[in-house]
């Protein structure tokens, strides 16, 4: 520590030297501010709380949390000045120059009353920005600088430096971007100053520029460098219309309005034959039946078919019957095998005469196989109850693979 600093009412009085003890701070005070009777000695602690020295305790704790400027520890006392008398008897001894400082700096203070208790705080603009009130203000705080030069110097130094400092300041933060109403949900600061980071994930989740560079989470942020603010003024669109003019006499206005709803609906009921493993021979037909109902509130007009949208089919289209609202119907339509072997989807939709399709879509899936497979495996059951492998082939081949009409056909006996 580079020593302690007495501070009483504007006077300031720095000292090399720092005491060990509570009676060796005594005689410091005592040998320095000699026209004062000192009532109090107290020091400034961590949170600015003034805190009173009355022994060698309190001094040691002084001088370990004290405030200290330049490594200079800040003592405030407080006390009374003395009267002229008093200081004429305590300044024997001290050279001529000694006594006309006293007497010079205790002069205003003579004229007003013979004794000032110093028990205020005014502002000192000139050291720490600690307060101290006087006699001099009456407690208010407002001091006559003509009455002390020194604070018209300090006040008038004070003054040119303030607003260099103000308008330097104010530069500085310029270009600072303030986010109005947004808080950080790390340090918890608002609203945050600079850009803001915006959690992609976490709903109403952000940072501050300082905590998104140190703090860790666990999604992506999206940095605003711009703060948007909703508008002052929200304008409702409301619609108005202005009135129709009538039509002039003698004509007749034939537009009609039409309310009523004039969608067609097609649902899929269930399928009656086949299935998605359905095999079928390469090449050969195949038909496929569904049951479908008109759903709808309109009955569906003469002309509807049922059209492939995807796949191949014998028949580009399959009229539908003009089924009334919830009347259903089994609609069967022919496709044609592909030539090569694997798994085939066709799909299938409802269109008006216009074109237009409507409802939902149906599908028929089928298992392409070689011929030979098929008869090798299909057959077998014809061939043991007819006995003619050759019979029951010409079959097969005359009812297109169709192995319910090959059957149909030997029973009847019109292979041949």
């Amino acid at each position: 520590m580079n020593g302690i600093r007495f501070h009483i009412g504007s006077e300031k009085i720095q000292i090399v030297e720092c005491p060990n003890t509570f009676s060796a701070l005594c005689c410091l005070v005592e040998q320095n501010v000699p026209h004062y009777q000192i009532s109090q000695i107290t020091y400034e602690d961590t949170d600015g709380d003034f805190i009173a020295i009355k022994n060698d305790d309190d001094l040691v704790e002084a001088i370990k949390i004290g405030k200290k400027i330049n490594g200079v520890l800040l003592i405030h006392l407080k006390g009374t000045i003395l009267t002229q008398s008093f200081m004429t008897q305590s300044t024997k001894g001290k050279t001529l120059s000694d006594v006309e400082i006293i007497e010079e700096e205790c002069q205003d203070s003579q004229t007003s009353q013979s004794s000032c208790e110093i028990d205020f705080l005014f502002p000192c603009y000139a050291c720490d920005g600690k307060f101290e009130k006087c006699s001099l203000c009456s407690g208010s705080g407002l001091v006559d600088a003509s009455r002390d030069p020194k604070l018209k110097q300090i006040l008038q130094s004070e003054i040119e430096n303030y607003f260099p400092r103000v308008k330097q300041s104010a530069e500085n933060n310029k270009s600072e971007i303030v986010q109005e109403r947004v808080t950080c949900d790390s340090c918890g600061v608002s609203p945050i100053i600079g850009h803001r980071y915006k959690c992609s994930v976490c709903q109403n989740f952000d940072f501050c520029s300082k905590c998104e560079a140190s703090v860790d989470h666990e999604h992506s942020f999206i940095k605003i460098r711009a703060q948007y603010q909703a508008p002052k003024s929200i304008f409702c669109a409301i619609d108005e219309q202005e009135p129709k003019p009538k039509p002039k006499a003698g004509l007749k206005c034939f537009k009609k309005q039409c309310t009523q709803d004039t969608r067609l609906l097609c649902s899929f009921v269930k399928n009656i034959s086949g299935s998605d493993s359905d095999e079928v021979i390469a090449g050969t037909n195949y038909t496929k039946t569904w049951r479908l109902r008109n759903d709808g509130k309109n009955s569906w007009p003469a002309g509807c078919t049922l059209v492939c949208i995807k796949g191949n089919a014998i028949e580009g289209a399959t009229p539908l019957p003009p089924l009334k609202p919830n009347e259903e119907a089994d609609i069967t339509v022919t496709f044609t095998a592909p030539t090569e072997e694997g798994r085939y989807t066709s799909f299938w939709r409802a269109a008006d005469p216009a074109g237009t399709k409507f409802g939902q879509r149906v599908w028929s899936t089928i298992l392409v196989i070689k011929p030979k497979d098929q008869l090798g495996e299909k057959t077998q059951a014809l061939i043991e109850m007819f006995n003619n492998p050759e019979l029951v082939k010409l079959a097969l081949q005359k009812a297109g693979g169709d192995l319910m009409k090959a059957t149909e056909a030997l029973l009847n006996g019109s292979v041949l």
